[in-house]
């Protein structure tokens, strides 16, 4: 499968969403996995090019990508093409109609990479 290499971060009490995270050709997004305590009950992206206008991430459907969560820490494969395109990256609380604010605690996540090449 190629070079693996993990990327980690917290979503903070009172954010929307995570920093930003930084991702190019060599290292795809592969898997997420999050800490218990997410107050959303979705998980959906935001990403540039640029680093400075971000947008909602839809796949070629017009579907906003979104994993479905809980309280519980979870983990995901990530559908790569969806991500492929893009050089950085946010994870958002709820979706681009309802994001929502961490309450309680401060939740980690990280995220799996690979070199996948399209």
């Amino acid at each position: 499968m190629g070079f693996f290499k993990e990327i980690s971060g917290t979503i903070k009490v009172g954010d929307t969403t995570s920093d930003v995270i930084k991702l190019n050709e060599v290292n795809n997004p592969v898997g997420i996995t999050t800490g218990s305590g997410l107050s959303a009950s979705a998980l959906t992206f935001l990403v540039s090019n640029d680093n400075v206008t971000f947008t909602s991430l839809y796949d070629k459907a017009s579907t906003e990508v979104a994993l479905f969560s809980g309280s519980v820490a979870r983990s995901w494969a990530l559908d790569i093409p969806n991500f492929y395109p893009w050089l950085f990256m946010k994870i958002r609380e709820g979706t681009s109609t309802s994001a929502i604010s961490q309450k309680t605690v401060d939740v980690d996540y990280f995220i799996s990479t690979r070199n996948i090449k399209y």
